[in-house]
């Protein structure tokens, strides 16, 4: 085993050990904290990437109540644009890890009407100062939720995993949920921009 290797064989026995199952408040890790087994390679992350993404849990998309802006331009869902609206945490690495893909698209297509919104429940000085240390490498808008984006896009749900994203299509709708180091996810983002 390499360094990174190792780094990352750590970091799930220790993500086991903390008991990262459901998250059933903003400090647990999540049914979707499954540390990467060839890290850097989005498309090869394990289940759920390999299954189809389940249904959307809204139909239509509800605009966002953020509490706080960090880095912006503020997101709003609005017609005629491609939305990404994420759920993500500075303490999880599966988070973490699906960032520069997350930065790759903006960067990519948001010329082409794309928006993204990461929204974390951490303290607003936690995502400042995580924000700030990655800099361009996490370009896109980031704030920090309210308890009303997560009763909006999850319903009803106990427990969710994170990250989890929610693309929004130009009708509003939203066209995919899951994972957003699925390789599902970025090819709905394409597909709902008609882009190649």
């Amino acid at each position: 085993m390499n360094g990174k290797n190792i780094i990352w064989f750590a970091a799930l026995c220790l993500c086991a050990l903390a008991g990262c199952g459901e998250m059933k408040t903003e400090k647990d890790c999540g049914d979707s904290c499954a540390i990467p087994l060839l890290p850097g390679q989005i498309e090869t992350l394990p289940t759920p990437a390999q299954q189809p993404a389940p249904a959307p849990a809204v139909a239509s998309a509800p605009q966002l109540a953020v509490a706080e802006w960090i880095q912006g331009p503020e997101v709003q869902v609005a017609t005629g644009q491609v939305t990404v609206v994420e759920f993500w945490a500075t303490w999880c690495p599966p988070c973490v890890f699906t960032i520069p893909h997350l930065n790759k698209l903006h960067n990519d297509y948001k010329d082409k009407g794309l928006k993204i919104a990461a929204l974390s429940f951490e303290k607003p000085e936690t995502v400042r100062a995580f924000v700030e240390k990655k800099g361009e490498d996490m370009a896109y808008p980031v704030a920090i939720s309210s308890r009303g984006d997560f009763t909006n896009y999850f319903g009803e749900r106990e427990s969710v995993g994170i990250p989890h994203a929610f693309v929004i299509g130009k009708n509003g709708a939203v066209v995919w949920e899951g994972n957003p180091g699925d390789s599902a996810f970025g090819k709905s983002v394409k597909d709902a921009l008609g882009a190649d």
